[in-house]
This record gives C-alpha cells, sequence and structure tokens, in this order.
C-alpha cells in the first residue's frame, strides 16, 4: 500500500495542484492515502474530506507550518484528522503566525518599493483580505501585480532588487512551541526535509537529539531533495529513538512552479505500508501505528 503524506494543493500558493486533481493523480498513481500538507493554512482539508470518499482514497489531514529553528527557517508537519476543526491550530496560523509574516513580509516590501517597485503594505493587506492569510500573500502580490509568475520568479526579483546587505526577518514561529501547540491539539508533530542541504540544513544528531527534546514524535526521512544517505540517516535516527518515520513527494502540481519541483511524481517518494482496508478520513497516527 502506497501512501504520500506531503502533498500541495492551490491553496499553499506555490502550487498549480486542486483538490480534484489531487485524488484524480493519486488514483492513477495507485496511492491509497494522500496528506494534504499546504503551508500554514488547511482550507483545502474540508471540501477534500468529501472528494477522498467520493475517489475510495484516504486522506490524511495536515498542514505544514512555517517554523524558526538554529536561527534558519525549518518546516514542521503537523497532522490531524480535524486540523482544520482545532481552533487551537487554527487561531496560531492566522494570528501568532501570521504577525511572524507580515512582519518579514513588510521589511521586504519597503526595501523593493525603495527600489521603485510599486508595492506597499496598503496592497499587501488587501491581498490578505481578499485571498487568505495562508501561504505567502507577498508572492501572490507580486503575481498579481504581474511582477512574478511563480516562486522563481520571486526569488530571481528578490536577488535583483534587494541590496546585498539585506538581511530580512526570518518567517516562523519557534518550532518548540508550534510543537507544543500540535500537542494541545492532540496533533502529531513531524518534522519536513530536514536533510535538504539548502535553507533548512541538514539536521545533525546533536540537533535532532533536541528537536526530540522538543517533543517531536517523527521525522520525515523521504523526500525528493534527499539522498539515499539522508533518507538512511534519517530512518535510522527515528528507529533507534521510537519516532514516527514519513515520506512524501512534496508534489506542487505537474506544472513546474516552485523551485526542484520540477520533475516530482506524486507518490514518488512516499512510504510503503502493509495493506489494509482504510477509512475516507485518518489519523496520521493511526496510519503508522503498525511501523516497527
Amino acid at each position: 500500500m502506497k501512501v504520500d503524506l506531503h502533498i500541495h494543493t492551490v491553496f499553499s500558493g506555490d502550487s498549480t495542484l486542486t483538490v480534484n486533481d489531487l485524488f484524480k493523480q493519486a488514483a492513477k498513481e495507485k496511492v491509497a492515502a494522500v496528506a494534504i500538507t499546504d503551508h500554514d493554512g488547511v482550507k483545502a482539508i474540508a471540501s477534500a474530506r468529501i472528494v477522498a470518499e467520493k475517489a475510495g482514497i484516504c486522506l490524511v489531514p495536515g498542514v505544514e507550518i512555517s517554523c524558526i529553528y538554529a536561527g534558519r527557517p525549518a518546516h514542521l508537519l503537523v497532522f490531524s484528522d480535524q486540523v482544520e476543526k482545532q481552533s487551537r491550530i487554527t487561531s496560531f496560523l492566522d494570528n501568532e503566525l501570521y504577525a511572524s509574516k507580515r512582519t518579514s513580509a513588510k521589511s521586504r516590501i519597503e526595501a523593493l518599493a525603495q527600489a521603485g517597485l510599486k508595492v506597499s503594505m496598503a496592497r499587501y493587506d488587501e491581498e490578505v483580505e481578499c485571498n487568505g492569510r495562508n501561504g505567502s500573500p507577498l508572492v501572490r502580490l507580486l503575481k498579481h501585480m504581474g511582477i512574478a509568475d511563480n516562486i522563481e520568479e520571486y526569488t530571481e526579483v528578490m536577488e535583483r532588487y534587494l541590496p546585498p546587505e539585506f538581511e530580512p526577518d526570518i518567517c516562523g514561529m519557534p518550532i518548540e512551541k508550534t510543537v507544543s501547540v500540535a500537542h494541545a491539539c492532540d496533533a502529531v508533530a513531524v518534522l519536513a526535509h530536514c536533510r535538504d542541504g539548502e535553507i533548512y540544513g541538514r539536521a545533525s544528531v546533536e540537533e535532532l537529539d533536541e528537536l526530540r527534546g522538543f517533543g517531536i514524535d517523527g521525522l520525515e526521512a523521504f523526500h525528493p531533495l534527499h539522498t539515499e544517505e539522508d533518507s538512511k540517516f534519517i530512518y535510522d535516527y527515528a528507529c533507534k529513538y521510537g519516532l514516527f518515520v514519513t515520506g512524501g513527494s512534496d508534489f506542487h502540481g505537474v506544472e513546474h512552479c516552485h523551485p526542484n519541483a520540477s520533475g516530482r511524481a506524486l507518490g514518488d517518494p512516499g512510504l510503503e505500508l502493509p495493506d489494509v482496508k482504510l477509512p475516507p478520513v485518518i489519523h496520521l497516527r493511526d496510519l503508522l501505528k503498525r511501523q516497527g
């Protein structure tokens, strides 16, 4: 039984994948269970519940939350079968996390405006009012203004217009606080792509030990940006300490609109689990309970 526990829909802002197309693609690839883990938002989950039941494919509700760890960005995959109904999580996303996101955007917008682009916090707030606080409102704003059509072009704009000495605020909440919020809602917290070698770094044993002390429940061992050696390192560490092992494609749609997303396929990589009959919606903990 193949499962993919890291997928983004159009509600992430950097994906072209609709909820309906997600389940069509999952059926085509013979994936038995899929997790929707949009960036900092859970808007896709309600409609996905309906589509999942019709498609006969199990939904694992989740969200990928922007965090900060060791002075760098980190992503935490938070899973709960009631994730979009947990007011503690939705309030955390819409208030505490969004405040950090807006502060980070403000420093960039002010620098871009000084460089001559007609962006402003007023336009940013209008974007949020129209399309929500999920994903990156700044990326969406620049797209709607015709300045950058995707994340790659967004990155190019930042490199072109921001001065070399510019140091933007990191967007995210402390990872230990995010874990605490997840646990308060009976959710499972999994560290995503922690050995990708890019802005998220290459988590060392010492760092993983500290994160385990924060209460991390699992590690994403299998990811497109992990080498076989990376995956084995994470897998072995997780097994040693009884953590959940997850894997996912980090799929953003067939049309490439995200850095390093070209060539990714839904379900690859993922996990292979014992073949059992699954309900339309399941908590990650129940899906993985046979591990070990």
